[in-house]
This record gives C-alpha cells, sequence and structure tokens, in this order.
C-alpha cells in the first residue's frame, strides 16, 4: 500500500517538507557545496515535481514546475519517502534503478550530500505535522558507506557535532516536546553564517 494517497497529500508531506528548505539554507549550502545547481524532483505515484535551485540565495524550493534543473532525479513518491528517512541508500537505490537520475556525474555527486542531511530533519517534520505513521521502522544503512573522511579537523569536531545534536535531541524529548527542529537548524544556519563572514543577502 503506497504511503501517500493522492498528490494533495504528497504535497503536505514532502512537498511542505521541501519548503522548509530555505530556512536551513547555510546548512543546505554547506552540505552540497556552492555547484550553482538546480536539483529537479519528479515522483510518481502519486504525482509531484520540484526544484531545489542552488543558483539563489537563499536557495528557491518551485513545487509543480516544469523547468528541466541542471540535475534530475526521478523516482517513486514511496521511494523518494525512504531515502529522506535514511533507510533507502542513493548509492544502492541508484544501482538498483529505484531512482534514476540525470545530469552531469560531478553535479550529480554534490548532490548527494543533500540526503545525508535529510534523514536528520526529516522525521521531526512528519511528527510536527501530525504524521508520525509515516516514519517508518527500520535499520537506516550508513550515509556515507563504509567512507571515513580522513581530515584531521573533520574528525576533531564530528565527535563535538554528535554531543550537539544528541543533547538537542535529549531536549525535545524530555524538555521541550514541541520544539520546533527546523527553527534550531535555522539558527545554527544563521550562526555559521555569522562566524564565516558571509552575508545572508547578496
Amino acid at each position: 500500500m503506497p504511503y501517500f494517497k493522492d498528490d494533495k497529500e504528497l504535497d503536505l508531506e514532502i512537498g511542505g517538507f521541501l519548503r522548509t528548505f530555505p530556512r536551513m539554507d547555510p546548512l543546505m549550502r554547506e552540505a552540497v557545496g556552492d555547484k550553482g545547481m538546480t536539483l529537479k524532483l519528479e515522483l510518481s505515484d502519486p504525482e509531484l515535481s520540484a526544484e531545489i535551485d542552488f543558483s539563489k540565495f537563499p536557495l528557491e524550493i518551485r513545487v509543480g514546475t516544469d523547468a528541466g534543473g541542471t540535475i534530475a532525479m526521478t523516482t517513486s513518491a514511496d521511494h523518494f519517502h525512504q531515502l529522506l528517512l535514511g533507510i533507502l541508500a542513493i548509492g544502492p537505490a541508484v544501482n538498483n534503478k529505484q531512482i534514476l537520475l540525470r545530469g552531469s556525474v560531478a553535479n550529480l555527486m554534490s548532490g548527494v550530500p543533500l540526503f545525508y542531511l535529510a534523514p536528520t530533519i526529516y522525521p521531526f517534520y512528519l511528527e510536527s505535522i501530525g504524521r508520525k505513521d509515516l516514519i517508518l521502522p527500520g535499520k537506516r544503512p550508513p550515509l556515507h558507506g563504509e567512507k571515513i573522511s580522513e581530515d584531521p579537523m573533520t574528525k576533531i569536531i564530528a565527535p563535538i557535532a554528535f554531543l550537539v545534536g544528541y543533547a538537542l535531541g535529549l531536549i525535545k524529548k524530555h524538555i521541550a516536546k514541541k520544539l520546533d527542529i527546523v527553527s534550531a537548524l535555522e539558527s545554527m544556519g544563521k550562526g555559521l553564517l555569522s562566524a564565516t563572514g558571509h552575508k545572508s543577502e547578496q
């Protein structure tokens, strides 16, 4: 049985989640890199088309567009839902043709980290709109496969980042159950911009 009964429900759950991305622009942009790309999503059963435009600042989300994008991803709504939850890993999904990709290999690879970030946010979004039932049980595969960064600073900072995220999770679970995770990440992104000296507007 499909997770989404019709286009309207799909637009609320996945379309709504995509519309939160501009609020987290600095985090999204840091994950993807400054490639100026536009990622086109084409979902079926039910249908939804959308573009994530990283050439704008803040990034823009266009739902229901016919534009082609610089890279494109075609898949079923159910597979994309599993991808956002982290249950379906993008590498095996592409190899098994559950996801079809179009565009330059370099740009495609630069867009992949977006789907490393999504599983840490999407379940909270579903919970916030009253669709906790869509948070599927199952083992989450390693986001980066077997690849681990050798950069010394990454090895130092990654455990610290884990502890910050863990503390945020404890606060949400035990103290502030209605905590808006997207707002917290939005503030984190603003801090990132401020610390690195980037302006929030072009």
